[in-house]
């Protein structure tokens, strides 16, 4: 058979085999900045939660919304593929030391109860 016949035999045409869905181009990159805008949206939320729960001298609750919210923080950074804007250098490292924060935050927030109004 020649080029010229590709996908024909004997007059009759071969059946084609179906096409496999194609994401749009852009589908990607419009999901990351959704995502983007919800996070960073949900960030300044969670910080002005704190500030608020620490002007009204509850640092104990404060002080768990803060760790809480750098632990989801590193779970973000773990998910979500790329450079995302709250990322400084590689995936690991950026959700380790988010994760490690978080951490050492909730363990010390018991001792919060034990500071003095200003």
């Amino acid at each position: 058979m020649t080029s010229a016949g590709a996908g024909v035999e004997d007059g009759q045409p071969v059946a084609s085999r179906p096409e496999l869905p194609v994401s749009k181009p852009g589908a990607s990159k419009n999901a990351s900045l959704v995502f983007g805008i919800i996070t960073a949206v949900g960030a300044t939320l969670g910080v002005i939660a704190v500030v608020l729960l620490a002007v009204l001298e509850r640092p104990y609750a404060a002080s768990i919304l803060l760790g809480a919210g750098m632990v989801v923080m590193g779970l973000l950074r773990l998910a979500w593929p790329g450079r995302p804007w709250f990322s400084a250098r590689n995936r690991w490292s950026d959700a380790l030391v988010y994760a490690l924060a978080g951490a050492a935050i909730l363990y010390l927030a018991p001792w919060t109860a034990l500071l003095s109004p200003v």
